[in-house]
């Protein structure tokens, strides 16, 4: 293979590789919203449908479990 053949292929490879890390940040982020919406649903939800004390515990875990994903997401 010349060296301008060695020089492509390294450039398609690296080119792949930050394509699969996009598509796979791209995903965990909808997930990532797609999680934050149902929280927020269900925030509203209790909010209506149980007392001040269980909608708080919904709300804290709603946090946590978005505090959560954020670390996954940032390593």
């Amino acid at each position: 293979m010349t060296a301008v053949g060695i020089v492509f292929q390294a450039k398609t490879t690296h080119i792949a590789i930050w394509n699969r890390l996009i598509n796979q940040r791209v995903i965990v982020e909808a997930n990532m919203l797609q999680i934050i919406l149902v929280n927020l649903q269900w925030d509203r939800y209790s909010n209506n449908q149980q007392t001040d004390m269980g909608h708080a515990k919904n709300l804290a875990n709603s946090h946590a479990m978005t505090e959560q994903l954020q670390r996954i997401y940032n390593e």
